[in-house]
């Protein structure tokens, strides 16, 4: 009997392979025919996957991403300490794949011209900001700044392994979080506050003038 091939277990590890490739030499570096040779299949079985290398790039953000937002997907319940306790642990157990994710990404925004910007990488930003939003319960804004936060530490870590200090700088992001709830500067269901809404609400009449 002919072996039995599951396509979709096929599809995902060309693409954690691929991925790997792209990190590692660059985006724009490798073409579907080195990028074949390098997961020992032929270029044929490859384009059978994926039509096209943007087709491939795009699949693998989408799959990078879900991956990420799946970890924490049981959590929802739990105190807002518990669900950073666990971004943190995992950004610190996956700082390769975190890694890899700063290098394709820096690797595509250097070769784009200027005041453009890759409509992959947008979609795979608003993944993120949203998927953040649900796992933390807190607003855009403040999945963005976290978002952003993660993605700065990775990156200054990158960079100066020994002068940037990744699982403390991420434990800072935590406590100030937490800090943040409790002086309410983040709100109700983990919504940001500015300096002048928390100053109204303790003074429901300063917005009328009234001392």
């Amino acid at each position: 009997m002919p072996k039995l091939v599951d396509h979709e277990a096929q599809r995902a590890v060309l693409l954690d392979r691929a991925f790997e490739i792209m990190a590692g030499r660059g985006v724009d570096a490798v073409g579907m025919r080195e990028i074949a040779l390098e997961l020992g299949v032929s270029t044929g079985m490859l384009y059978h996957y994926f039509p096209s290398k943007e087709d491939l790039f795009e699949q693998i953000v989408q799959r990078q991403c879900k991956r990420d937002l799946a970890a924490g997907g049981q959590m929802n319940s739990a105190p807002l300490a518990v669900r950073l306790a666990a971004l943190e642990q995992y950004v610190l157990q996956e700082r390769k794949h975190f890694t890899n994710q700063a290098l394709v990404t820096f690797d595509v925004l250097r070769k784009q011209s200027k005041g453009s910007t890759s409509p992959i990488l947008k979609r795979l930003a608003a993944g993120y900001r949203e998927g953040i939003a649900r796992f933390l319960e807190v607003s855009l804004e403040t999945s963005e700044l976290i978002s952003s936060a993660v993605d700065g530490l990775v990156l200054h870590h990158l960079a100066d392994p020994k002068g940037v200090d990744l699982e403390a700088g991420l434990r800072l992001l935590k406590e100030l979080l937490l800090a943040g709830q409790t002086l309410r500067i983040i709100g109700p269901h983990g919504r940001a506050r500015t300096k002048n809404s928390a100053h109204r609400s303790r003074h429901p009449g300063a917005e009328k003038g009234v001392a």
